[in-house]
Order: structure tokens, then C-alpha cells, then sequence
């Protein structure tokens, strides 16, 4: 039998650190830290313009969309970016020093997971919506 795992248990896990940084918290010197939550809420914002690109699949883009507030709610750390492929599938990336995980959407609750380290692949897997949840999750180990 098919298993299926949280997806956003994996990105917040050691591949990327999850988002820490109170709502509307300043440093010492008085400063506004953009939090994550802010960031989820600024990258929703541009998922949602993207509604009329030609560019964009709209299967994609309302997965993407779904994604984005499922990550924001659980307190992931935001992408480094997100960005619209050729094809019309969307690529939220995470990077850090010697790593990077990159999730595509590439149909209607389906999505790619890779992680890399050292520039080679080290995980690959597939994210199907689970109908229950309605959540992107690791479709079987």
C-alpha cells in the first residue's frame, strides 16, 4: 500500500530552517525584520497577479497558490524565489550555503521535491494532493 508523509514536515526538517522571526519584530536599532509569514503573504501576492499571464498554467498556478498558504500556515521559511518555467509549471526554490531544495508544480496537486547538496541530487520525489487533506505530500518512500 501506497503511503503518503507531510510534505511540509520534509522542507521544514534540516533541508531548510523553518521560520522563527515574530510578525512586525524590529532589531536593536529599531528596523522592521520582514518575517516569513510576510514574505509567504508577498509570494501569494504574486502567484495571485499571475492569474492572467499567458505563461502560467492555471492548473499550476492554483496549486501553487494552495502551496503557498499550506507552507505560510505551517511556518516554513519562505523561497529564495519562485519563479514561471517555459511550460507554464512553477518553481518555488530554497537555497543555503551548499544546498538547495526546489519543489515545481507541474500539474493539478502534483509537484516535484528535489534536494540537492554539492550540486548533485540527493532526494527526488513526487507530491501528489492527498484528497483527505487537500495538502501536497511524499507519495510513497
Amino acid at each position: 500500500m501506497t503511503t503518503l508523509r507531510s510534505q511540509a514536515a520534509l522542507i521544514s526538517s534540516s533541508d531548510v530552517v523553518p521560520a522563527s522571526c515574530p510578525r512586525n519584530a524590529t532589531d536593536s536599532s529599531g528596523v522592521l525584520i520582514v518575517n516569513e509569514y510576510d514574505r509567504w503573504s508577498d509570494a501569494i501576492d504574486t502567484l495571485l497577479d499571475w492569474r492572467d499571464a499567458p505563461h502560467v498554467d492555471s492548473d499550476c498556478l492554483v496549486s501553487a497558490i494552495d502551496f503557498a498558504v499550506d507552507q505560510r500556515g505551517a511556518e516554513v521559511a519562505a523561497p529564495a524565489s519562485i519563479l514561471a518555467t517555459e511550460d507554464g509549471e512553477i518553481t518555488f526554490e530554497w537555497r543555503s550555503k551548499r544546498s538547495a531544495v526546489i519543489v515545481t508544480i507541474i500539474g493539478s496537486g502534483l509537484a516535484e521535491y528535489t534536494v540537492m547538496q554539492d550540486c548533485r541530487v540527493v532526494k527526488e520525489h513526487l507530491l501528489r494532493r492527498n484528497p483527505q487533506t487537500r495538502k501536497l505530500e511524499i507519495e510513497g518512500d
